[in-house]
């Protein structure tokens, strides 16, 4: 796969003919490319991931998945979303949310959603990629909402995606399974394109070598000019960069982990 995951040309969206959500946007993400998504609440990165996906379509311009129309390239993509809406009274268990991601596969077993011996093997490898394989028969509804988290993230690597697009996957997490997420989506990124939806600049910055800047309008930033006066312009506001990978004492400075924070 040497074909470009993600082309947007001179792309404009507004919803109901209203102000112009996204204006002139154009970007290519390459094929196993890591990138991540930043900017302000109503800047426009739903949008954007919801036209990646086909949910919507542009205003004017042109959206093109593996060279595709972005309806036609769905069943090569995978999409955990930010918020995720459930019945919690319905009795379904984690595996069974995995298995979910299989679903649409070719084959009379993928239509009618019968999974097989691969699909139930490949459901428990997600699982164990997020560390969540020993919950696969719990109650899905009985999970925190970092193991929730985990679980949907495992549900968007079960299709078997060439393109991963993940809205907000360390929202809920603690600090050790992010930086475990982090090593994941390293590892995945040898294989497939990722785009990561983040407002975690220090996840960010040790994550990627370039950042998708939307504020109605799309920048591309390498994370080397992630500075504070850089994160001001795109969120709009006066920002303060913290470094999180040092700690100071009376002994002096050591090393901790990643990270550079927003507040």
């Amino acid at each position: 796969m040497n074909e470009a995951a993600v082309c947007f040309h001179k792309v404009h969206f507004s919803y109901d003919n209203g102000a112009p959500v996204l204006e002139d946007v154009s970007f290519t993400i390459g094929p196993r490319e890591l990138v991540a998504m930043v900017g302000p609440n109503g800047g426009g990165k739903t949008t954007l991931l919801k036209l990646i996906t086909g949910m919507l379509h542009p205003s004017s311009g042109t959206v093109r998945i593996f060279s595709k129309n972005p309806e036609y390239a769905r069943p090569r993509v995978g999409y955990m979303p930010q918020y995720l809406h459930f019945d919690p009274v319905f009795p379904i268990t984690v595996r069974e949310v995995v298995l979910m991601g299989r679903l649409g596969r070719r084959g009379i077993r993928g239509f009618f959603g019968w999974p097989d011996k691969k699909d139930r093997f490949h459901t428990m490898e997600c699982l164990a990629h997020v560390e969540m394989e020993h919950l696969a028969d719990r109650p899905f509804s009985a999970l925190s909402g970092g193991q929730r988290q985990r679980v949907m993230i495992a549900r968007a690597l079960a299709c078997e995606p060439e393109l991963l697009l993940l809205d907000e996957p360390t929202a809920n997490v603690d600090a050790q399974t992010e930086t475990r997420f982090m090593a994941l989506l390293e590892q995945l990124s040898h294989d497939i394109s990722v785009l990561m939806v983040s407002h975690d600049m220090g996840f960010v910055s040790a994550l990627v070598k370039s950042v998708i800047c939307v504020n109605r309008r799309v920048v591309i930033h390498p994370t080397t000019e992630l500075t504070g006066t850089a994160i001001q312009e795109i969120y709009n506001c006066s920002m303060q960069m913290v470094r999180h990978d040092h700690r100071c004492t009376e002994k002096g400075h050591t090393h901790v982990v990643h990270a550079q924070h927003p507040l």
